[in-house]
């Protein structure tokens, strides 16, 4: 709810602003720690995201127009231009703003540019393709499910579409399941690692509503069965 006397644009840029200062700087602090740093470095990224979802999710535009000017920013802009280029491991770190960003792009929620679409996409498979640099580390397995997983259950709670944030949690589960069995002879140590960054209780809600039972889903197949 806005007062009469409050600009309904000036508090969106405000929100813009502040979400855009916690990600950029958490961003540069990730680059500048060594590759075989804590995946979990960005988690703030997506509990701001997630706090900013929770408070306006009875006002989805608002979301969605937040999400355009972040994505507009230049700033913003030129630091995934450079993620996407270099092939960063700080995207995936911080992947879960992207699944989210991507998926409002997607859905056409975003009043966003064909090439910012196109960036957004090649965010999405960037991330993806990050995976093949950390075979042996299943603390990155799991930590990038549960980045798929908390855009999902904060568009779910708050009753918005979740249509591709499903197609994202899908295509990120198969990923890792994929990983896991192409290399755990290798590496036995991934069913013990990969659970360990997975949060359960997020695991619960899309088990169910992602994969229909526990039956149906692969990573809880994977690595939850003996």
């Amino acid at each position: 709810q806005y007062t009469k006397n409050e600009c309904p644009f000036c508090n969106e840029v405000s929100i813009k602003e502040s979400l855009l200062e916690v990600i950029k700087s958490l961003i540069q602090d990730v680059k500048s720690k060594s590759a075989g740093g804590d995946p979990n470095d960005l988690a703030a990224i997506l509990e701001s995201w997630q706090f900013f979802e929770m408070e306006y999710g009875h006002n989805p535009k608002v979301i969605y127009r937040v999400g355009a000017l972040i994505l507009q920013d230049k700033e913003f802009k030129n630091l995934l231009e450079d993620g996407v280029n270099t092939r960063a491991a700080w995207m995936r770190d911080a992947a879960g703003i992207f699944f989210r960003l991507y998926s409002l792009s997607v859905e056409g929620n975003l009043d966003v540019t064909p090439n910012e679409k196109i960036l957004l996409q090649k965010c999405f498979e960037t991330i993806k393709e990050s995976m093949s640099s950390v075979k042996s580390q299943g603390h990155h397995y799991g930590a990038l499910y549960s980045q798929s997983m908390v855009p999902y259950i904060c568009a779910l709670q708050s009753g918005q579409s979740t249509v591709h944030l499903e197609v994202i949690v899908r295509e990120v589960g198969e990923l890792i399941v994929r990983y896991y069995k192409k290399n755990r002879r290798t590496w036995p140590q991934l069913k013990r690692d990969v659970p360990e960054r997975i949060v359960s209780e997020y695991m619960d809600i899309v088990t169910v509503n992602v994969w229909g039972g526990k039956d149906h889903d692969p990573v809880r197949k994977a690595f939850y069965r003996n």
